[in-house]
């Protein structure tokens, strides 16, 4: 039977988990203790050059640093006018003053990468400690060093954390969970908020404005007079957050959900809102000019005193949106839904792609065009056989509905009136 190679041997004996060549071997006395010998030699040899080979690089740091103080010593002095420079003297130390100093200075700057990464590592570890607890605990300076250092934060966990205050500008927060956490007047501009979690989070008076927070979990998050000016927020959970006075100008709200959310008084204006989900939602004399609303949600949505001043509403579905006294002058209402929408006290100047059709469904017709009673009703009782199947209401049976259609039997029992 051939033997095994010399590399096995040792592995076997270094190695007590593997089976050996001869049982005999593995279960004597000498294998035991010849397999812990080889052990300890191995890790005693292990150590030993682990030992001398940071040894020679502090060494080698040591060298470079003293060269460098040489030479340096050697640039002044020629810098200053001196003719004859002997390096014997430097070498044999009899400028030790100036040589210790400059040396010490190499070896401090040499010494740079390994302090920042004894620094970062530091600061993480008082991140995972404090992990858990309701207050700082240290975290916000932890965070703000490590940013400072272009350190990336993806993944941080954080949950009810008092972060209150804390500047992350430009920070990448990919996938942090933050949820529950206080972060009133956080600076968070540009920051990349990818998927964080910020539910129920606290962040008043925040400055989020031109931050990355697509796909964001921000359900039931406050966020009162905060700033997101030309932020981000594409396909973002916004439901029943409150976004009440929060600067949204310019920003990217496409596919984003604010069901029930309180954007009372909040500023809206160019903000983009293609295809967003705003049922219920209360944007009580909210500010939307020029904003782009098409096909967006606003089912049940109240916009009393609203401006949407040339705002883009077309193919919206505003079924019963309370739209009192708001402003849509010039807006473009192509194709939009207005079933039993409240438009009482609404400024209708100028609308674009509005046909009378569409507004005949709505309520409030008399006030929104300052028509008589009687009149508005003939209007709505002859444009509302010509609208469009997807545009017709319900014949759901309700207490509005009753009077209507006991008049339409009444009209149809009742003989034609022959011509004279």
């Amino acid at each position: 039977m051939a033997k095994k190679p010399l590399r096995d041997r040792l592995n076997s004996f270094l190695q007590p988990g593997k089976a050996h060549r001869s049982n005999r071997a593995h279960n004597s006395k000498w294998g035991r203790s010849g397999r812990s010998l080889w052990q300890f030699g191995y890790r005693f040899f292990q150590f030993v050059f682990i030992f001398i080979w940071r040894a020679a690089i502090d060494f080698s740091r040591a060298i470079i640093a003293f060269i460098i103080a040489i030479l340096l010593i050697v640039g002044i002095e020629k810098y200053q006018g001196k003719q004859q420079i002997n390096l014997k003297d430097y070498i044999k130390f009899r400028n030790l003053e100036q040589l210790a100093i400059l040396t010490g200075l190499g070896i401090y700057f040499l010494e740079t990468p390994n302090r920042r990464k004894r620094t970062q590592y530091e600061a993480w570890q008082v991140i995972t400690s404090a992990q858990g607890q309701g207050g700082s605990g240290g975290r916000i300076q932890a965070l703000q060093d490590l940013n400072a250092e272009r350190v990336s934060l993806a993944g941080l966990s954080a949950e009810k954390a008092d972060l209150t205050g804390v500047q992350l500008c430009h920070a990448d927060l990919e996938r942090a969970n933050l949820s529950g956490s206080k972060l009133d007047y956080a600076d968070l501009r540009e920051a990349n908020l990818w998927k964080v979690d910020l539910s129920k989070a606290i962040l008043i008076d925040a400055d989020l404005s031109q931050a990355k927070l697509i796909g964001a979990k921000l359900i039931g998050a406050s966020f009162r007079g905060a700033n997101f000016s030309n932020a981000i927020l594409r396909g973002t959970n916004l439901s029943s957050a409150d976004l009440s006075r929060v600067n949204l100008r310019g920003a990217d709200l496409s596919g984003a959900n604010l069901s029930d959310a309180n954007l009372l008084h909040a500023d809206l204006n160019g903000a983009i809102l293609h295809d967003t989900n705003l049922s219920e939602a209360r944007l009580i004399e909210a500010n939307l000019q020029g904003a782009d609303l098409s096909g967006a949600k606003l089912i049940r949505t109240i916009l009393i005193g609203a401006n949407l001043q040339a705002a883009d509403l077309s193919r919206a579905n505003l079924n019963r949106a309370n739209f009192n006294k708001a402003n849509l002058t010039g807006a473009d209402v192509k194709s939009v839904n207005f079933e039993k929408a409240n438009l009482q006290g609404a400024n209708l100047d100028r609308l674009r792609n509005c046909g009378l059709a569409q507004l005949a469904i709505a309520r409030g017709l008399a006030e929104a065009f300052n028509l008589p009673t009687e009149l508005a009703q003939q209007l709505e009782s002859e444009l509302k056989p010509d609208l469009k199947p997807d545009l017709k209401p319900d014949l759901e049976p309700d207490l509005e509905a009753k009077p209507s259609n006991s008049l339409d039997q009444a009209d149809r029992s009742s003989p034609p009136v022959p011509e004279s």
